[in-house]
C-alpha cells in the first residue's frame, strides 16, 4: 500500500473530463441506491443512471 507521502498531488487537468459529464448536475441518489431500495424501483433507477452515462460525451 503506498504511503500519504509517496502519492502525487491534486492535479486540475487529469480531472477536467468530469467538468463535460452529463451527470456533473444530477443528485448522486441517482447512481447509488437508497437503504432498502430493491426489485422494480432499483431496476428503473439503474436503467435510468446507466441510460445518462450511454449518452455521456465523455465516454463517447
Amino acid at each position: 500500500m503506498p504511503q500519504p507521502e509517496q502519492l502525487p498531488g491534486p492535479n486540475a487537468d487529469i480531472w477536467n473530463w468530469q467538468l463535460e459529464g452529463l451527470c456533473r448536475a444530477i443528485d448522486s441518489s441517482m447512481f447509488f441506491h437508497p437503504d432498502g431500495e430493491r426489485g422494480r424501483a432499483r431496476l428503473q433507477r439503474e436503467q435510468r443512471a446507466k441510460e445518462m452515462c450511454r449518452q455521456c460525451p465523455v465516454i463517447q
